[in-house]
């Protein structure tokens, strides 16, 4: 039984459920020593809902109990589950501004195990005014959970058939590369270390500002340029530490279990005429919880520039410079540079070509003093189709050479690419069947003499929005 209001500022609500099963399990042979179970469930809930013209506010609680009993569980009303759920809402949708705010409270309790307390909130706000040229969003989750741990199970696979590849100067599993030894099986509950308690925390802020916009310039500089940033932290401790806010800093992170911290900031000049420059720096820090010490950190820079010659061409190029820092198996370091270029001819109302080039050098060393270098020539062509509201199509075909001089470089230096030649053919297409739901397909195949077989993968998705 349910029961809601659906108008008015106060809108109370609840619901009750009571279930009785009883199972019999009789082999034909022996029909007298049938097995029979019974179980009982009950839930019930209430609460209220505040709704107003551009906010909405609901409090709610709702209460669950299960026993069972029988041949499989003994005589008596035992394992039973108790439950208590506590929710909050609150949501407001104004002109420029926005905010949405969850926070949740559960306490589960079973005969065979202890009390078991998790909270988990959210809050995002929005802010955008297109007069002002200001925009930025906010968010924070915190989590506190005692729950049992999870751990990530790969198969092993015929070399160079799979889509995960381990990397054995780094000790982890990189997933969804062409070329790996395993596959994703999904995750498996590790038994063997009980529940612990989880807390986590994430934090994420991006803003961008046209300054032009603001101070009412309509020539110059000024009104060409946009500046904006990135930033976003998220933790996660299981040693007993509780987080109520990620690290801020990388020193914070190395005192966590795992977590990462990331910023970027971005300074972009578009012209009338058709020219663009953006410049982003930034750097990420990643803290990984494994059996060993893996804590990595990059920094860059990254420029891409473009000119719109007219409607039907575009002629770009992408400048990237890394600088990489890993502790794990052992300490490596390494430095790359990548420079792109593009030319897109738009023709047939939808279709585009777009032939590419790529060159990447990078040299680097560990902490016995051994060095490695390499570099990677890649040129493509890309043939596509994009329609709003009707869907978008491509086919590319690559061919990748590397080269290293017979130095073991890190997987992530040359873009998970071994040393001689490959070629690579994807071909990836997505329909809108209407403005909620879209169907979308995705093939790759991967060869040549620096792979050990065949590589590939064909992948489909369903997407809803509701």
């Amino acid at each position: 039984m349910s029961r809601e209001y659906l108008q008015g500022l106060w809108r109370p609500f609840g619901n009750f459920d009571v279930r009785y099963t009883r199972i019999t399990d009789a082999a034909e042979e022996n029909p007298d020593e049938a097995v029979e179970d019974e179980v009982a469930y009950g839930k019930s809930g209430t609460g209220f809902r505040l709704v107003g013209d551009r906010w909405s506010a609901s409090e709610g609680v709702e209460e669950k109990l299960a026993k069972r009993r029988g041949d499989s569980f003994g005589k008596e009303w035992a394992d039973s589950l108790r439950s208590l759920t506590w929710t909050q809402t609150a949501e407001y949708r104004g002109r420029h501004f926005g905010v949405e705010h969850f926070l949740q409270y559960e306490r589960r309790a079973l005969d065979s195990s202890d009390v078991e307390h998790s909270w988990m909130g959210d809050v995002d706000a929005h802010y955008t005014d297109d007069d002002r040229g200001i925009s930025g969003n906010v968010s924070y989750k915190l989590g506190l959970t005692e729950e049992q741990t999870y751990t990530a199970v790969y198969k092993a696979v015929a070399p160079g058939t799979g889509d995960v590849r381990y990397d054995s100067l780094t000790g982890a599993f990189i997933e969804d590369v062409d070329n790996g030894d395993f596959v994703y099986e999904g995750m498996g509950r590790n038994d063997s270390i009980g529940a612990v308690r989880a807390s986590n925390a994430a934090f994420s802020l991006d803003v961008e500002w046209n300054p032009g916009l603001s101070l009412g310039v309509r020539r110059g500089i000024l009104r060409d340029i946009t500046l904006g940033g990135m930033y976003s932290a998220a933790g996660e401790d299981t040693t007993g530490k509780k987080l109520f806010f990620p690290p801020a800093t990388p020193h914070e992170l190395r005192k966590i279990s795992s977590g990462t911290i990331s910023w970027e900031a971005r300074l972009g000049w578009m012209h009338p005429m058709g020219i663009s420059v953006t410049y982003k720096p930034g750097a990420d820090y990643d803290k990984k919880l494994s059996s060993m010490e893996y804590f990595e950190t990059v920094f860059h820079h990254d420029v891409d520039a473009g000119y719109q010659i007219n409607e039907n061409h575009f002629v770009g190029a992408t400048f990237l410079l890394e600088e990489e820092e890993l502790q794990a198996l052992q300490d490596l370091e390494w430095n790359t540079r990548d420079y792109s270029g593009r030319y897109r001819y738009n023709f047939l109302d939808g279709f585009h070509v777009q032939p590419g080039g790529r060159y990447r050098v990078g040299e680097g060393s560990d902490d016995a003093g051994y060095e490695f270098d390499a570099y990677l020539w890649e040129a493509s062509l890309r043939l596509g189709y994009a329609k709003d509201r009707i869907g978008d199509a491509f086919v590319q075909f690559s061919a990748i050479q590397m080269e290293s001089g017979d130095d073991v470089v890190p997987y992530q230096m040359m873009s998970g690419y071994s040393e001689g030649r490959t070629y690579r053919l994807e071909a990836s297409a997505s329909v809108e069947i209407n403005d909620f739901l879209s169907f979308g397909l995705h093939y790759v195949l991967r060869f040549g003499n620096a792979e050990e077989n065949i590589f590939q993968k064909l992948s489909t998705e369903a997407r809803a929005v509701f």
